[in-house]
């Protein structure tokens, strides 16, 4: 959460972040991250420990646990899309970003096998939040995906191996779409 708060506190006063392009964390993104603040129920990654809120606590990452947090917010993600379809009864964007949360989940399976990293895929279910409007899960959209793009960014800070430079590189440019489609959701809903 600090990383977002800086990151936010960067953009309001015309500063560019290196972790964060600016095209990304836009004036929309800054408002919703105040609404958060102001209303800690709202804030999904309140979870020390887990997902991408993890890895943006952390001081010092190692390849385990940044592997642990990747699938833990994509996991996360994908099921969290999924619940707002059903509950919701709306399919775009959110079949089409499930869809391809799985294709992340898909390109750091073989990843975690090959480094022997162990995850609870039915805990996942365990740090979904409620969503309690439409225009809501558009909003914790923009959020998970300026998180998870930050995490994907520090990870990258870190002298990584090229298999994880190239798989932290390509899930990190696939959320900038993502969150590109929620901001307009939460224009359309707002």
């Amino acid at each position: 959460m600090k990383y977002l708060l800086l990151a936010s506190a960067l953009v309001l006063v015309g500063c560019e972040s290196e972790a964060i392009d600016d095209s990304v964390v836009t004036e929309e993104s800054v408002v919703y991250q105040s609404v958060i603040d102001d209303d800690p129920e709202m804030d999904p990654w309140m979870e020390l420990g887990f997902g991408s809120e993890g890895a943006l606590d952390s001081d010092v990452m190692t390849i385990d646990q940044m592997l642990l947090y990747a699938i833990e917010d994509e996991l996360r993600a994908k099921a969290e899309y999924e619940m707002i379809m059903a509950t919701y009864d709306v399919i775009n964007p959110f079949s089409n970003i499930a869809r391809s949360e799985q294709k992340h989940i898909d390109l750091l399976v073989p990843l975690l096998a090959q480094y022997d990293v162990d995850y609870d895929e039915a805990d996942i279910l365990n740090h979904l939040i409620e969503i309690n409007s439409l225009l809501e899960a558009y909003q914790v959209g923009v959020i998970a995906e300026i998180a998870n793009i930050a995490m994907y960014d520090e990870f990258l800070t870190y002298d990584l191996p090229d298999d994880l430079v190239y798989a932290f590189t390509a899930l990190r440019d696939a959320s900038y779409s993502h969150l590109a489609a929620f901001e307009k959701g939460v224009a359309k809903y707002s």
